[in-house]
Formats: structure tokens, C-alpha cells, sequence
């Protein structure tokens, strides 16, 4: 059963929320679409979040996607903070 309730709500404001953060950090790097980049993070997360069985489930994925933005943005940090490649 999809994880349908009043924790739905909040866990969609927090994946709203990775989102912003996914969009302000392209836009600070110089990424093309910042944008499209939040707009599928949020689509994808939402996704989940209904598709999963129970909202603890959802919580647990919401955290390690908020890890894993975490970790692309150290990686983008490390390369000196370059959104493109050089051409």
C-alpha cells in the first residue's frame, strides 16, 4: 500500500526542500538547467515516496537521498567548483 497520510505531507515539503537545495547549488556551479536538475529530484523522490510500503521506508530513503546530494556537492566542491567540464 503507498504511503498515503498526513507524514506524506511532510515528507513531500522535505523533499521540496532537497530540491531547493539541488537547484541552488547548479545555479551557484553554473549548471545549464539548474532547474530540470530540482524539478527531477523532486518527480523522483515524490515517485518513491508513494510507491514505497510504509513512510518509515520513505524517511530512510529521503535521508540517504539528501546524502547522496550532499556527496555530489562535496564532489563538485573538490573539483574546484566547476559545473561543466573545461572545453
Amino acid at each position: 500500500m503507498p504511503a498515503f497520510g498526513p507524514g506524506a505531507v511532510v515528507l513531500l515539503l522535505a523533499q521540496a526542500l532537497v530540491a531547493a537545495g539541488v537547484y541552488a547549488v547548479a545555479t551557484r556551479h553554473g549548471s545549464r538547467y539548474p532547474r530540470v536538475g530540482a524539478v527531477i529530484v523532486f518527480l523522483v523522490g515524490a515517485a518513491v515516496l508513494f510507491t514505497v510500503p510504509t513512510l518509515a521506508v520513505a524517511t530512510g530513503l529521503l535521508v540517504l537521498e539528501a546524502a547522496a546530494v550532499a556527496l555530489c556537492y562535496l564532489f563538485v566542491r573538490s573539483r574546484g567548483g566547476r559545473g561543466r567540464p573545461a572545453a
